[in-house]
């Protein structure tokens, strides 16, 4: 996709808008999916104060981009047919709210996600590809329920601070953001993977630890995350190109 800021401000939300309908169709090929359950989200980049949602009900795995709905803060469908969730509009509300470098965020429940989630800890750097959290992400130590809660939400987005890109949700699932689509989707797939690798590699013995200082600088850039989609994006792309319409 040969979309850039020198684009139609048309062809640049086109563009968001198939990626995050591909995002979708991923986390259900990748089985994040739970029936109605988890959401995400893009910044619109024509009026940044709405955002695009996955409307509530549409199954991830037949999502197109003409299926998602576009929102402001109080949940007010300014386009698309349906409606997100209320959960789905109170995290990422929150979320926008609280990071104006945040383009896209994405929440959902993948089975290896959820089982490290019941342990409230942080990832551990014991691969190259975990180093991507190191020093990164957070814990929500306080699970109270899904996200219709208007106090929860801004506690959970406060947890990003400056920098953060993910945020454990305790004995519920995860948060991921990025600067696009493609950096907060990947970041989740790279997430459940490291947290399986991780319980694994603990179930084995005792996981050998990559140093501070290595960590730290294998803590991964923005760029290497949105490049890390294309590949998922340009395969999902060419076997369900019906997905961008």
């Amino acid at each position: 996709m040969n979309v850039d800021a020198s684009s139609s401000p048309e062809a640049r939300r086109g563009d968001v808008k198939a990626r995050l309908a591909a995002a979708l169709r991923l986390f259900a090929a990748l089985d994040f999916d739970e029936g109605a359950a988890g959401h995400l989200s893009v910044r619109d980049p024509i009026t940044p104060h709405l955002f695009w949602l996955n409307p509530h009900g549409v199954p991830f795995d037949l999502m197109t981009a003409s299926d998602l709905v576009l929102v402001d803060a109080n949940g007010t469908v300014h386009s698309g047919r349906g409606a997100p969730s209320r959960a789905a509009v109170t995290l990422h509300r929150a979320v926008y709210a609280a990071r104006a470098d945040v383009e896209s965020a994405m929440h959902a429940h993948p089975v290896h996600t959820k089982a490290w989630s019941a342990l409230a800890r942080k990832l551990d750097p014991i691969n190259q590809e975990a180093c991507i959290f190191y020093g990164c992400h957070e814990v929500y130590d306080d699970y109270s329920g899904p996200f219709s809660d208007e106090h929860e939400a801004p506690k959970v987005a406060g947890l990003l601070g400056e920098r953060n890109i993910a945020v454990v949700l305790r004995n519920h699932g995860l948060l991921t953001v990025g600067g696009s689509v493609g950096a907060a989707a990947y970041r989740f797939m790279i997430f459940d993977r490291s947290a399986r690798v991780q319980m694994i590699a603990e179930a084995a013995g005792t996981p050998t630890m990559i140093s501070p200082a290595v960590a730290a600088g294998l803590a991964v850039e923005e760029r290497h995350c949105h490049e890390g989609f294309e590949p998922l994006l340009a395969s999902l792309l060419a076997r369900q190109p019906e997905l961008a319409t």
